[in-house]
């Protein structure tokens, strides 16, 4: 599916009249992903570098700016290199070198008929996308192995209370903060002490014929019952009759 969606970005790029709409949400998407992940202090150099009603003027000038593409790019690739763990420092560099490098060639080899540069910024935005991905998920366990202590201790159960608070309200206002919960226990509170006691029933059975390797009888949609060993070879079935007319065939 990722790759249908990327070839759909592609050719929407190739046609005669090339259509640059998903080009401007992706790097907008890259920009907010960025933003999100980034320290505040950093979110108006970031919204200045790219900034997407010159990008979208840029692309639909019918005069590409080589120069000015390869800058967003570039400053996307940067900030996320700021934003990695050190220890992929070199890693990453090498990685965003030779994407740089491979685009750079794209660009100036051009056939102006075939928008090979905006295919390069396709190819870019891809990479960076992929490289956001990661961040995401390498921030993500850094910071569950940060909170790892807490939960695990006995503040554990005190912090869920107040994250839950903090996103939802006080547990007083969840009725009107949590609608579709609400909705949800309220078809099942009818039903709750009928599935206590046969809960209740059916640990019972298990525990007075545990000795005997046997297990609850169960019901079956043509209104009998059969009992099991712990084996599962049925031991007896009693169908129940009252539950068929006729010559009328069971559900």
């Amino acid at each position: 599916m990722e790759k249908a969606f990327w070839d759909s970005v592609m050719e929407s790029v190739k046609q005669d009249q090339p259509n640059y709409d998903q080009i401007i949400q992706l790097m907008e998407e890259v920009r907010d992903e960025i933003c999100e992940m980034a320290p505040i202090s950093w979110k108006d150099d970031i919204i200045a570098a790219i900034d997407l009603d010159i990008l979208s003027q840029v692309l639909k000038s019918g005069k590409l700016d080589v120069n000015y593409l390869g800058k967003i790019l570039e400053f996307s690739l940067v900030s996320l290199q700021k934003l990695s763990a050190p220890a992929n420092e070199e890693i990453i560099k090498a990685k965003h070198k030779a994407l740089l490098s491979e685009l750079g060639e794209m660009c100036h080899s051009r056939d102006e008929s075939n928008n090979a540069c905006v295919v390069a910024l396709v190819k870019g935005l891809q990479f960076v996308l992929e490289q956001i991905q990661i961040l995401k998920k390498e921030i993500s366990k850094a910071r569950i192995r940060l909170m790892e202590p807490l939960l695990k201790g006995p503040a554990g159960v005190d912090y869920l209370r107040n994250a839950f608070a903090n996103k939802y309200g006080s547990p007083s206002d969840a009725s009107a903060s949590l609608p579709s919960t609400l909705r949800w226990l309220s078809s099942t509170w009818n039903f709750k002490d009928q599935e206590w006691v046969e809960h209740v029933n059916s640990s019972s059975a298990l525990a007075d014929n545990s000795s005997q390797a046997w297990l609850p009888s169960t019901a079956l949609r043509t209104g009998g019952n059969i009992m099991l060993k712990s084996t599962g070879s049925p031991m007896f079935f009693s169908p129940d009759v009252s539950n068929t007319q006729g010559d009328q065939q069971p559900e």
